[in-house]
């Protein structure tokens, strides 16, 4: 049976689950300063190791490293300045950690026409679907890691010693880039080769565990090596990375470390069962099936070989998810690079029920597959066409600025109420869209423009003697002119 439809009826569920988002103007907070980040850069505004966000508002940003900002940068001074070049960096990540999977997906023995397994349980998993278009740095960073991953499980088919190293270095590389997407979080699959040869060894005899161990730290050294040459070599050579991610380390990590954003360490354990929810319930059914079924006359086993790596894939996951919660800054879609393996690794799982239930099928299911398939698509296409250029998030606030832009001149700095300064996508729009910089500190009344939420944040300073409303049909936010401009 063909599998276009198969895959067509992913992409069409992707464009369903993925809500309005995908071709409207809202974004999620974090993209948002990355993307005006990366802008930025294409501009002159900054640069890789002196990223800016706006000109009132982390003038110097050290948030987190800023490769992924810098490859964003790249595609605006290809494809020039607009809201979709952003969506479609982020949306092209997301599609090279699906072409990934399915390399991974054949590296595990899984059947190549049951490709778009792995792929259908990975966008079922709640929020993957909603973050690919986030521009979130996890997105850039899975491709890194998917690689690397790719890498390691090469080497370890590898029989010759020097192309070994060389794919275990080079993954170990690709784990470096990680690191300059989004920091330590990237890192964990450093510990792949030594699950590999713990748990997946690939030997006509099955090895002692003293050698074993042995194997396993030969090649975490040579990976470790890999990772740390990299990143040793641009800090080394380079001041200003030095002096930005000693900063970064500073800000970001050590002075984080008392300042929770959840309410106990055990926050990231129960973020990924609920994310992955659907797929325990898809795999609980699968194995009902299989043991109420009684039927025997299909193979349910894996080789060898194949069961331990996907036992190494599963403990990969644990690697991913477990070590943050050493902090209490945590937030859920930290995890969202582990959701990959997850997804293969019950797909594996799932694979022998789903090759038993197509081979019933006949020339009447195969076209009526197919007619699902094209149905779920031009569905979807009408789905996302409605939404496009419409606000799916913050939608008070982006109609508002909406009104207000025409009123402004593009780059001018425009004043707001201190109270404001803490509605970080309020500054995320106006940049992105007008390159308005919102000044949360103008107590000396020097902008021409001031936008306020309340009118009794027009009696602070005396600006109610010194501003005017103009009047626009806004419903929460004002838009303010001096006086003594306006009369001329």
């Amino acid at each position: 049976m063909k599998t276009w439809p198969f895959y067509t009826i992913v992409i069409a569920l992707f464009l369903f689950l993925a809500g309005k988002g995908l071709l409207a103007t809202g974004m999620f907070m974090d993209g948002l300063i990355y993307d005006c980040i990366g802008r930025n850069m294409a501009e002159g505004i900054g640069s890789i190791w002196h990223p800016s966000y706006t000109a009132t508002y982390q003038e110097q940003f050290y948030g987190h490293p800023t490769l992924a900002m810098y490859l964003l940068s790249l595609c605006y001074r290809i494809a020039g300045e607009g809201i979709w070049v952003c969506r479609t960096y982020s949306l092209l990540m997301f599609v090279i950690t699906g072409l990934l999977m399915l390399r991974l997906w054949q590296r595990v023995g899984g059947n190549s026409r049951n490709g778009w397994l792995p792929l259908l349980l990975w966008i079922a998993i709640q929020s993957v679907t909603h973050f690919s278009y986030s521009n979130l740095l996890e997105v850039s960073m899975a491709p890194f890691v998917l690689s690397a991953v790719l890498m390691s499980i090469r080497a370890y088919h590898q029989d010759k010693t020097v192309t070994k190293a060389i794919d275990l270095l080079l993954g170990g590389a690709l784990l470096g880039g990680a690191f300059f997407v989004k920091g330590f979080t990237g890192l964990y699959p450093l510990g792949l080769p030594m699950l590999l040869s713990l748990v997946a060894y690939n030997s006509q005899y099955e090895p002692r565990w003293g050698e074993r161990l042995w194997q396993g730290c030969k090649d975490s050294v040579l990976i470790t090596i890999g990772c740390a040459g990299v990143i040793g070599a641009v800090l080394w050579l380079n001041e200003p990375a030095r002096d930005y991610i000693v900063r970064y380390i500073q800000i970001q990590v050590i002075d984080t470390i008392d300042k929770p954003t959840v309410d106990n360490r055990f926050y990231i354990v129960r973020a990924f069962f609920e994310r992955t929810i659907i797929v325990w319930v898809i795999l609980g059914l699968t194995l009902t099936l299989r043991f109420t079924a009684r039927q025997r006359n299909y193979d349910l086993s894996f080789t060898q070989y194949d069961q331990r790596l996907v036992t190494a894939l599963s403990l990969l996951v644990m690697c991913g998810v477990l070590p943050i919660m050493a902090s209490v800054k945590q937030s859920s879609f930290y995890i969202l690079t582990v959701y990959p393996y997850f997804s293969v690794v019950a797909a594996m799982v799932i694979q022998p029920t789903i090759d038993r239930m197509l081979a019933w099928r006949t020339r009447k299911t195969q076209w009526a597959c197919i007619a699902v398939a094209v149905l779920m698509l031009g569905g979807g296409v009408a789905y996302q066409a409605q939404a496009y250029g419409q606000p799916d998030r913050d939608v008070e606030m982006q109609t508002d600025a909406w009104r207000i832009y025409p009123k402004l001149e593009k780059g001018e700095r425009v004043a707001i109420d201190e109270s404001m300064n803490g509605i970080y996508s309020l500054h995320g729009y106006y940049y992105r869209d007008h390159h308005v910089s919102l000044d949360a500190n103008d107590k000396d009344s020097r902008c021409r423009h001031l936008i306020l939420t309340d009118a009794e944040q027009l009696l602070k300073y005396g600006r109610d003697t010194l501003y005017t409303e103009i009047p626009l049909q806004n419903t929460r936010y004002k838009l303010y002119e001096k006086k003594k401009i306006q009369q001329q």
